[in-house]
């Protein structure tokens, strides 16, 4: 199963939290996805993507072609600043009520 968020626009915003004036505007989204594959696995096949759709490497920071991170495993949340983000709340919150709306419409 995999369900896919709404997509959030929001600016760049850098670890102390502040945009700069000049400061693109990325586009975001979540995925929630059940997989029996192992954490590295899934990791690697994000990285594989990022590279597949134009994105070079040394390019951490800035502007980028696409941005795949896992964010939360299993429960356990592996990058706690993205998922304090408002448009990471926002992603999530749309998710789940789209999952709410599809369950409720199967019954």
């Amino acid at each position: 199963d995999i369900w896919f968020s709404k997509n959030v626009e929001s600016k760049a915003v850098n670890k102390e939290g502040k945009i700069a004036p000049d400061a693109s505007t990325y586009l975001n989204a979540i995925c929630l996805a059940n997989t029996g594959l192992p954490l590295d696995s899934v990791q690697s096949i994000l990285k594989a993507l990022e590279v597949e759709m134009g994105r070079k490497k040394g390019n951490a920071f800035g502007l980028v072609a696409i941005d795949l991170d896992l964010v939360v495993w299993n429960g356990e949340i592996l990058r706690p600043w993205d998922v304090a983000q408002s448009y990471y709340q926002e992603c999530f919150s749309n998710l789940f009520l789209d999952m709410n709306d599809v369950g409720s419409s199967m019954s």
